[in-house]
């Protein structure tokens, strides 16, 4: 089965490349008449390859650079794809339809359809890249129905910040900023802080310390997301113990006799996460039900387990909001909620877009974020 999957992997993507190429030297042949195929060809060949499974090399200093590298080009490849195609779309139905202008069937037509398309790309990537380096603060009031010994609680939640190639010191140390700032009571780190690979994180202990410096009453917590797994596990482990944060891998804690925190494992991790996850029923042993419950959870699929136990509010991250469209369809469609607020019953969900990036270091139709929870509970 793994075989064959491969075997279809690797036939769709070589089509897909062919066909992006094979435009690719339509309109540079237009340009240049004498630029040689195959010369071409190699060079297309070698540049997808490399771009594509530089993922998969062993860790060095080359091949984070070359990872650097595939990231950038993996948002390229996704908007030169969309625009080519809706290129040849919008050329087809013209065609067919026999209203197409004259001038397109030209040389100069097909150099400008090059250059529009160019044009197009280098704008979508532009705008990605530029609001990717741009974070909002972004505040959910909500009530718990439960009374609380609590007046108030003010949550500081980032989730997804991808440590390693592309993220590191000076984006954390921003990060920290903003959430002082708030003056939370208590900070989530929501999963996903490494991005695979602890090696990969330059200077983690200065990062440990800027962690150190997070100031919040109830203290900082986290669960591991997807990438929070691999061959260095247990240095990730090591490093949340160093950053002073607690990191709840399916267990429960309660937090000054107020209020308890369940953190969940991971359910599909890439790579060692150490034992495998523990049903709901299994975390909510001597849990007070009277009191607030909070389930931190890195991927908003376990709805259904937070509902399941009444927990009161569900905080997560995952999902980037898709990150860059039209990804931000296909995350609509898989989660029951993929952003923002949802309160269904009593139980309150909050889904982060998060803080860093994934892959392309690029952000289109979602932002990179410091969620503020404010949460009030009910009169006695």
């Amino acid at each position: 089965m793994f075989v064959f999957f491969i075997i279809i992997f690797l036939s769709l993507f070589s089509t897909i490349n062919f066909y992006l190429g094979s435009r690719i030297l339509f309109w540079l042949h237009l340009m240049e008449p004498t630029l040689h195929t195959g010369v071409f060809w190699l060079f297309f060949s070698v540049f997808t390859v490399v771009a594509f499974f530089s993922q998969a090399l062993p860790f060095s200093k080359f091949s984070i650079k070359l990872k650097i590298f595939g990231n950038y080009w993996m948002g390229v490849f996704t908007y030169l794809l969309l625009t080519v195609l809706a290129v040849d779309t919008v050329r087809f139905i013209l065609k067919v339809t026999q209203i197409q202008p004259e001038f397109l069937s030209t040389k100069n037509g097909g150099i400008a359809v090059g250059l529009f398309t160019l044009f197009v790309v280098a704008g979508f990537v532009g705008y990605g890249l530029w609001r990717a380096k741009e974070v909002k603060i972004v505040s959910y009031d909500i009530t718990i129905d439960k009374p609380s010994e609590l007046r108030g609680l003010k949550i500081a939640l980032v989730s997804d910040l991808h440590l390693g190639n592309m993220i590191g010191y000076e984006q954390m140390k921003a990060m920290v900023e903003k959430i002082n700032a708030l003056k939370p009571d208590m900070v989530v780190l929501a999963g996903d802080v490494f991005d695979g690979s602890y090696d990969a994180v330059d200077d983690p202990k200065g990062i440990a310390e800027l962690y150190r410096s997070i100031n919040a009453t109830y203290g900082t917590y986290a669960v591991l997301g997807n990438h929070d797994a691999g061959r260095t596990f247990g240095k990730m482990v090591s490093f949340f113990e160093e950053a002073g944060v607690k990191l709840l891998q399916d267990e429960n804690m309660l937090i000054d006799d107020k209020l308890t925190v369940i953190g969940r494992k991971d359910r599909r991790p890439i790579g060692e996460q150490g034992s495998k996850v523990k049903p709901i029923e299994e975390l909510v042993h001597g849990v007070d039900f009277t009191k607030p419950v909070i389930v931190l959870d890195h991927q908003p699929n376990g709805i259904n387990d937070a509902r399941q136990i009444e927990a009161d509010l569900l905080l997560c991250g995952h999902t980037h909001k898709g990150q860059i469209s039209p990804g931000n369809f296909i995350t609509k469609k898989v989660f029951e909620i993929d952003y923002g607020h949802l309160k269904t019953g009593h139980l309150n969900t909050i889904v982060s877009s998060g803080y860093g990036t994934w892959g392309p270091p690029m952000r289109i139709a979602s932002h990179c974020e410091v969620v503020e929870i404010n949460v009030q509970f009910q009169s006695e």
